[in-house]
């Protein structure tokens, strides 16, 4: 019996077994595939599912947000400025300081679940160029400055200084400026309090200075009252003097008339003493000579006359006590009016006192009115209508947060074709898988060596893939509109990731034929799972991390966004050393899978 006759029964019943097992296994495999899937990418972004426990599924199994793993740094460049407090006392404000101790504390929700390292300038730009770090915030240096400025008359808003990159991440740079924007948000609410609390405590102290204002219009009202007083009292008294005045006047003039009667029956007086003094000293020496002389009538006539002249005498007495009756009525009236003249004298005195009370009442009044109104008046910054709009915007946003993004990608295309041209690439190796050259019973059967065999497996597939490569390539520049100058970066990525991705489903073809392609998809969601690009990295699980600079597709990701971005050469470089490292893998183990399929189909058929 020939070898024919041997394996014709062996043919009919082992192959139908066989299949039949595989199809279960394939089942089997599309059954839990979903699952399998899903709790892939959950772990990948290390998504915190939660327990459901007493901690409010706050911690859940333990792990962190994916969030929390980005890494950022921050560089502090403020300044200590002092700041005088409404009493007078200085006290230093590093408000870039408070930030950075916010930031940086792990318990915070101002850290926005990035994962915050204090660095300088220089080291911040090459780990950010490097990709450790997907953001940059930047205190600058009149932070505390700007901070303190909000509580004086020309307020200036605080800056903050946020640099990502997009040449190693695009969701990063939005999730850093959201963070930035949240904190200037946090922080501009904290001051904006403190600016309205700044402007009720100088409304308060405005209240002071108009109270104190109040009080010394006060004084200015007593002193002004007690002015009138005594202007009142000064006018009474200066009454009563005006007429005193006019009465002793009057009896002046009374006096003068009484003088002169006096000094004029004085003369009268002094003549007539004279004549009798003269007469009577004749009568007498007459009389003496002869005491007998019939001539005594004569003397005796003599003596009448004197009699005569004595009774003038006595008239000009009269005349003298008129006068002098008159001078004492004058003397009175003088008396009087120098009497009303004292007391006026008196309220005059008073007046003035009171006068001049006032006066010093209505000075420090006065005083005290201009200093309660220019420490009122200190209280409020002066303004005009242009500067109050801008101190209220300030007021309104006194921190703001300027974003810098290098290697700049807005495009949405663009972003999108970071991803979908490595994917498309891996899926039209796919299609090569199942619509390509296959290792059939023909192949298998032949006896050319495996190399001559892989040779034919891989020849047309790889003649396509580089077309593949190409057409994307032209795809991106003319139809997204990447930079022409970046051709140089993204075709040879592109051809040297479509020749790898095919060679690697030659070799599953080969292997597994078309169950290959089952492997690819399982393949392809591992490294979807790893591969970095719309977001950074650091926001994968830890394996997932380690394992996307080595696996094709996450690895011609990241080389693409840097080349599509116009970044570093050191990833573009990276991903196609691991990709023609894969292809030369591909091809060197093709052959072996081939002996390995003709080995497996000669078992079967024992």
């Amino acid at each position: 019996m020939s070898a024919t006759d041997f394996r014709a029964p062996l043919l009919v019943r082992d192959p139908a077994k066989a299949r039949g097992r595989r199809r279960l296994a394939l089942l089997a495999v599309a059954t839990v595939i979903p699952v399998a899937l899903t709790a892939l990418f959950v772990s990948a972004l290390g998504v915190d599912t939660g327990s459901g426990g007493d901690d409010g599924g706050k911690s859940g199994s333990g792990s962190t947000s994916s969030s929390a793993r980005i890494p950022a740094a921050i560089v502090n460049d403020d300044e200590m400025v002092t700041s005088t407090t409404a009493d007078g006392e200085e006290q230093p404000v590093l408000a870039g300081r408070l930030l950075v101790t916010e930031l940086t504390d792990p318990d915070s929700d101002a850290a926005g679940g990035i994962r915050w390292t204090i660095t300088n300038d220089e080291d911040a730009q090459q780990m950010l160029a490097d990709g450790d770090v997907q953001a940059v915030l930047t205190i600058p240096k009149g932070f505390s400055k700007a901070v303190v400025s909000l509580s004086s008359g020309t307020p200036t808003t605080a800056p903050l200084k946020l640099r990502t990159d997009d040449a190693h991440s695009y969701l990063a740079g939005t999730l850093a400026t959201q963070v930035g924007d949240g904190l200037a948000a946090s922080i501009g609410t904290q001051l904006t309090e403190q600016y309205i609390q700044g402007l009720y405590a100088s409304v308060g102290s405005l209240g002071d200075g108009l109270q104190q204002s109040a009080d010394g219009a006060k004084q200015l009202a007593d002193g002004a009252g007690a002015a009138k007083s005594g202007a009142d009292q000064f006018a009474t008294g200066l009454a009563q003097y005006t007429s005193g005045v006019s009465q002793l006047s009057t009896g002046l003039g009374r006096l003068k008339s009484g003088a002169s009667g006096v000094s004029s029956g004085v003369a009268q007086y002094t003549g007539g003493v004279s004549q009798i003094s003269s007469a009577l000293a004749a009568a007498s020496a007459q009389l003496s000579a002869d005491p007998l002389n019939p001539a005594d009538q004569q003397a005796v006539a003599t003596v009448k006359a004197l009699s005569g002249q004595l009774a003038q005498v006595a008239g000009g007495g009269s005349q003298l006590a008129s006068g002098a009756s008159q001078v004492s009525s004058g003397v009175a009236s003088s008396a009087r009016g120098a009497a009303q003249l004292a007391g006026g004298g008196a309220d005059l005195n008073t007046g003035a006192t009171g006068i001049a009370t006032g006066i010093g009442s209505l000075q420090t009044g006065a005083q005290q009115l201009s200093d309660g109104l220019a420490d009122g008046a200190a209280k409020i910054p002066a303004s005009d209508s242009d500067q109050a709009k801008d101190s209220a915007a300030v007021a309104a946003k006194p921190v703001r947060v300027e974003v810098t993004r290098d290697h700049e990608v807005s495009a949405a295309s663009q972003i999108v074709a970071t991803t979908a041209i490595p994917l498309a690439l891996w899926m039209g190796a796919l299609v090569l898988l199942l619509v390509g050259p296959r290792l059939g019973r023909r192949l298998l059967a032949a006896s050319a060596p495996a190399t001559r065999v892989a040779g034919a497996l891989l020849s047309k597939p790889l003649v396509i893939a580089l077309l593949q490569g190409a057409t994307v390539t032209l795809l991106l520049h003319a139809g997204f509109g990447v930079a022409w100058d970046r051709i140089g970066a993204t075709l040879p990525l592109l051809l040297v990731a479509a020749v790898g991705f095919t060679a690697l489903h030659t070799l599953l073809s080969a292997r597994f034929g078309r169950a290959g392609g089952v492997v690819s998809l399982v393949l392809l969601a591992i490294q979807l799972a790893s591969t970095a690009g719309l977001w950074p990295v650091q926001a994968l699980g830890q394996p997932f991390q380690a394992l996307s600079p080595y696996l094709p597709f996450s690895s011609a990701v990241m080389a693409l966004q840097s080349a599509i971005a116009g970044g570093p050469v050191a990833p573009i470089a990276g991903a196609i050393a691991v990709l023609a490292a894969l292809t030369v893998l591909c091809v060197a183990l093709t052959p072996l899978a081939v002996r390995a399929r003709r080995r497996r189909a000669i078992l079967a058929l024992v």
